[in-house]
């Protein structure tokens, strides 16, 4: 049976262990030019009478989509956000949080 100091000791070590892996996930992110911004993947597929746009959003809460269409350009946004409490230490993350937009010039020959 292990001690409490040795415990908490090991807790402690397993901190400083996820810290310093986190730092070398965000100086990767960094030497390579990724970003916690994600891409929004799109299929675009022509149909007789009308195009069918499809974008990936998993995990996104659907209240938090925004379509517009502007002077030729549909905008899709999109936001994740996670709150995990104050008694929870996020230690990886790699699901990206924040807001994803993605613009789509239309052809003028499209009624948007």
């Amino acid at each position: 049976m292990r001690s409490d100091q040795e415990v908490v000791m090991m807790l402690t070590t397993l901190d400083t262990l996820f810290d310093d892996v986190e730092r070398q996930f965000d100086r990767l992110r960094s030497a390579t030019g990724l970003s916690h911004t994600a891409a929004m993947p799109m299929d675009g597929v022509r149909r007789a009478n009308d195009v069918l746009l499809r974008f990936d959003v998993p995990g996104i809460d659907p209240d938090s989509i925004e379509v517009t269409v502007d002077r030729g350009v549909l905008t899709v946004s999109a936001s994740r956000s996670e709150d995990y409490g104050e008694d929870a230490r996020l230690f990886v993350r790699e699901r990206p949080m924040g807001t994803f937009t993605r613009r789509v010039y239309l052809s003028e020959h499209l009624d948007a």
